[in-house]
């Protein structure tokens, strides 16, 4: 245990999976969020609202989302009430999601998309998540439900947000392909990609360190 009083809930992206958190080193109580398998076609409100009630609401608390993670974070916040809300290789508003989700929405890709293709192969993850690390990156896509991926995939291209949330913090990495950096607020890691997470997590670390500084009493 830490003697920092506040706590952080921290939710893992497209993989879902705690193992993205294991490389930072934090003087702040880290619990990861477990991330439910969802109901047929849920809506991201009902989703992150079952979510929720995983958080103590009655001690100090902060949240962090990773990419789709992000997402959740922001979403979060429709029912609970953080110090704070960290973001990292995501994004704040729904208008910096990548264009081409319209298209993709369109053509309803994900309807026909088979559930092979819903895991890329090892070079593609690499080049798009910038990857250093890439058998960790390789064992989380495998250890992660193929559906899940899936819903999370729908509900970005389907996600619109038009809540006002107060202190968020953005974190992205100048080299993000799957993300690209659209904030001008943003803490910008150099070199970092979509994976910097695991592959930057001494940046990171200090970057959420000085975020947390603000809100110690």
């Amino acid at each position: 245990m830490h003697n920092n009083p506040i706590v952080i809930y921290a939710i893992g992206g497209l993989g879902a999976d705690s193992r993205v958190f294991d490389y930072l080193t934090l003087n702040v109580n880290l619990f990861c969020i477990e991330q439910i398998l969802p109901i047929a076609d849920e809506s991201i409100e009902n989703y992150t609202g079952r979510i929720s009630k995983q958080i103590d609401t009655n001690k100090k608390f902060g949240l962090l989302g990773v990419s789709f993670g992000g997402i959740l974070a922001l979403e979060l916040n429709k029912y609970v009430d953080p110090l704070f809300t960290i973001l990292i290789s995501s994004v704040s508003k729904s208008e910096d999601l990548p264009k081409v989700r319209v298209l993709f929405r369109k053509i309803g890709l994900l309807e026909i998309l088979p559930r092979f293709m819903l895991k890329p192969p090892s070079i593609l993850l690499k080049y798009l998540f910038g990857a250093k690390n890439v058998s960790l990156l390789k064992d989380i896509i495998r250890d992660t439900d193929p559906e899940y991926i899936r819903w999370a995939l729908k509900k970005m291209m389907e996600w619109k947000f038009e809540s006002d949330v107060d202190k968020v913090h953005l974190i992205h990495g100048s080299q993000d392909r799957l993300l690209p950096n659209k904030s001008s607020d943003s803490i910008v890691i150099q070199g970092g990609g979509h994976f910097m997470i695991v592959d930057n997590a001494d940046e990171i670390s200090e970057s959420i360190h000085s975020i947390v500084s603000q809100y110690i009493t």
